[in-house]
């Protein structure tokens, strides 16, 4: 008769050790999780594929590259920064804790140069951030997740998300980019109180690849990117970003795309007076292929392109952009305008001057264009 209580007590006995089991695995991150997590070493030629942890105040290295082969996870409980050079060849992802530094979770003093992939995440910058950004350490306040003088893409992958920063280039600042092929990846970066909310930075030139910039935003210029001078000849995508001006990209110089270019906006808006999809300060020379599809911007501006000086165009392809579409100081020249499915008209501004050589506007209300402000004609009857 007694053994029944007893087969019980023993049953509440090994239920309330497997619910302490359950409580402890829960209140354990799941990446401390049945793995190793090493403290970072003094030197990165010491990294193995692993798990490592950044806990140590003020890490700095003397160049550091990832190896070929290697597939390295990095908790950055504390800022890490680099003297020289940081050369990825295998694969590394540096996660943020969430909270803020006082400067961008990983700063490069020289250059960094990508050809396997390189994925950071969940980091955030509180530090100050004078104008412009300045050498790394000069600006603590720029670049979210990555701050470095210059970032080389050979191949591979680039990832940058959920970064933020209360200065210049969430995701991050450079002085330079350079992408000869591989993807680079900006999804969910924002620039808090300045401009570039993906990226910040001064000379952007891409000879080819891939380049992404998802949900970015910025509440001064640059939802997306920040450029000083850009050329490219690969393929840019903005989708979702926001800016005060500039959704997509604001370019404070020349904007030059070769005849592989292909430059894409969706979903993208200025809440100010700049261009929706792009702002730019020089001139827009597109010899490859642009699109806007549902780009709108605030009183003032343009959904699809504000700018100062002349934008010409080789083919452009316009859907369900609030009027007006573009607005420039200088001249709109296009050999090809088509406009998509849009409840609104294709409207374009010009201070100087317009041409246009071919233009299918039929499933549009109507195609305007204005030269200096005054009403030109209704290209539609006779634009095919």
């Amino acid at each position: 008769m007694l053994r029944q209580p007893v087969a019980w007590a023993a049953f509440l006995v090994a239920l309330t050790a497997a619910e302490r089991v359950r409580e402890v695995r829960h209140s354990v991150p799941p990446r401390e999780l049945c793995r190793e997590v090493l403290p970072f070493p003094d030197s990165c030629d010491k990294l193995k594929t692993g798990w490592y942890k950044v806990n140590e105040t003020g890490l700095q290295l003397q160049d550091c590259t990832i190896s070929a082969g290697t597939d390295v996870k990095v908790q950055l409980d504390q800022p890490l920064i680099v003297h020289g050079n940081l050369t990825v060849q295998g694969s590394v992802t540096f996660e943020g804790p969430g909270t803020a530094f006082q400067q961008a979770c990983l700063q490069v003093t020289d250059g960094v140069t990508i050809s396997g992939s390189m994925v950071m995440k969940n980091c955030s910058n509180a530090g100050d951030s004078p104008w412009p950004c300045k050498d790394p350490g000069d600006n603590k306040g720029c670049g979210g997740c990555l701050q470095a003088t210059s970032l080389s893409m050979e191949e591979g992958l680039l990832e940058l998300r959920d970064c933020h920063s209360q200065g210049l280039g969430a995701g991050a600042a450079l002085r330079s980019l350079r992408q000869r092929a591989g993807e680079m990846r900006f999804t969910k970066c924002a620039a808090e109180m300045q401009s570039g909310g993906g990226l910040y930075v001064g000379d952007l030139a891409q000879a080819g690849g891939q380049m992404t910039f998802k949900n970015c935003g910025a509440s001064g210029a640059g939802g997306g990117l920040f450029a000083r001078s850009t050329s490219t000849n690969g393929a840019i995508l903005f989708e979702g970003c926001t800016a005060g001006r500039g959704g997509g990209a604001h370019v404070t110089g020349h904007l030059r795309q070769g005849p592989a270019g292909r430059l894409q906006c969706h979903g993208c808006t200025a809440k100010g007076s700049g261009g929706g999809c792009l702002s730019i300060y020089g001139n827009l020379m597109a010899e490859g292929y642009v699109e806007a599809v549902e780009v709108s911007a605030g009183s003032g501006g343009a959904s699809v392109m504000w700018g100062f000086g002349h934008a010409r165009f080789l083919s452009l392809s316009v859907s369900q952009a609030r009027p007006p579409a573009l607005l420039v100081n200088g001249l709109v020249a296009a050999q090809k305008l088509t406009s998509g499915p849009s409840k609104w008209a294709l409207e374009v501004k010009a201070y100087e001057g317009i041409d246009v050589k071919s233009a299918d506007c039929r499933e549009v209300a109507e195609c305007s264009f204005k030269v200096n402000e005054k009403w030109l004609t209704n290209f539609r009857q006779f634009l095919t």
